[in-house]
């Protein structure tokens, strides 16, 4: 996603493991960098249509990501619930139980603890026969969450399937003269309820903006918004 004030890059992974007898466990990592026209400039880059990009530094910006079930009529996808996102600004734990069965996969009935990105775990508390004893506790990491930029992630007050990751420099000609990357990951669970395609099908709705600001750190006229969707089908 290029624009005269520099660019993002995005880049999805989806992971998926068995979870009970009717259902399986998706993990959605987003990896986005946002580069500015001042860090394109000190690297010779130039747009694809040949310009130059602006000497200009990173204001604020966010990224949201959308999760929801393919719907076609007759043809539609596996239901989908979200069971937790992270980073967060706080540590958490939070008890994972699944929402279409209570009996798990051989995988995990075996116990055990599965490490995920930027401090995630899953694993059991107590008995590890059903799912009840599921839980999954975020620990923050004091260096990925520092002042400058400042940080917030939250669900969107529009849609619990909606996971919003946005930051604001306080001292643009500093922060904002690199390259900045965040990256969010979300855990859901789908049934196995899907008619006319796979199982594993679902809508994803990646929307990136970025407002770039000057070197005495006053907004940029271009405020870009980018919005692009897609289905994924494992």
């Amino acid at each position: 996603m290029e624009y005269d004030d520099g660019y993002v890059y995005a880049t999805l992974s989806v992971y998926r493991a068995p979870f009970t007898e009717k259902s399986n466990l998706y993990l959605l990592n987003a990896a986005v960098q946002f580069t500015p026209g001042h860090v394109a400039i000190l690297n010779d880059n130039t747009q694809s249509n040949g310009e130059p990009f602006a000497d200009s530094y990173l204001g604020a910006g966010y990224f949201h990501i959308r999760l929801a079930e393919v719907n076609e009529g007759w043809r539609h996808s596996s239901k989908l619930k979200i069971k937790q996102c992270w980073p967060q600004s706080s540590d958490v734990s939070t008890p994972i139980s699944s929402s279409f069965g209570s009996e798990l996969s051989l995988g995990f009935s075996k116990g055990g603890k599965i490490l995920m990105n930027n401090g995630g775990s899953l694993g059991f508390e107590g008995d590890v026969s059903s799912s009840l004893g599921l839980s999954f506790p975020f620990s923050k990491s004091k260096s990925s969450l520092v002042d400058d930029p400042s940080l917030s992630e939250q669900w969107t007050n529009e849609d619990s399937k909606e996971v919003e990751r946005s930051f604001e420099t306080l001292y643009p000609k500093v922060a904002g003269s690199l390259t900045y990357s965040l990256d969010a990951n979300i855990l859901f669970e789908m049934d196995e309820s899907a008619n006319g395609m796979s199982d594993d099908a679902f809508y994803c709705q990646f929307t990136t903006m970025n407002q770039g600001v000057d070197a005495d750190g006053n907004d940029l006229e271009r405020k870009v918004t980018y919005r692009s969707s897609w289905p994924f089908f494992l």
